[in-house]
């Protein structure tokens, strides 16, 4: 075991969620709960224990748990030229998780000798969420 991932369900209200950077596009709800049940299968997949802290269902953009945390062991700034590809989690050994919408720092990856394990999470996307906002990782825990 690598340790514990917290994650939380979107809200039925994910949809509202606040956007400043990005225009505004439509959110499947169903759809963005199906991709979070699927992160949350990939983190238990790589040997973390996924545990659900309480659904805060009137906070659209409650998902993004990371939002809230700072875990600080070391810091890493890798040069890659999507967005989506600044935001990795790290899963233990060479494995990194990574947005589907990042092929290239994947690839970029790959070449430095990491593991990629590819999540779709273009729901969250929308919300200008990113793979480290949906969990965060208690390493040993």
């Amino acid at each position: 075991m690598n340790g514990t991932g917290l994650v939380r369900d979107p809200s039925s209200r994910l949809a509202e969620g606040i956007v400043t950077h990005i225009s505004r596009t439509q959110v499947d709800v169903a759809l963005a709960r199906a991709q979070h049940a699927a992160y949350a299968d990939t983190l238990a997949a790589s040997g973390w224990t996924v545990r659900q802290v309480p659904l805060a269902d009137d906070c659209p953009d409650s998902v993004f748990v990371e939002d809230t945390v700072v875990i600080c062991e070391d810091l890493a700034v890798r040069p890659v030229t999507e967005e989506a590809g600044s935001h990795v989690v790290p899963l233990g050994g060479d494995r990194v998780l990574i947005a589907a919408s990042a092929p290239r720092t994947a690839e970029f990856l790959r070449d430095l000798g990491f593991t990629p394990v590819v999540v779709e999470i273009s729901e969250f996307e929308k919300l200008e969420g990113c793979v480290t906002c949906l969990s965060v990782m208690l390493p040993g825990r």
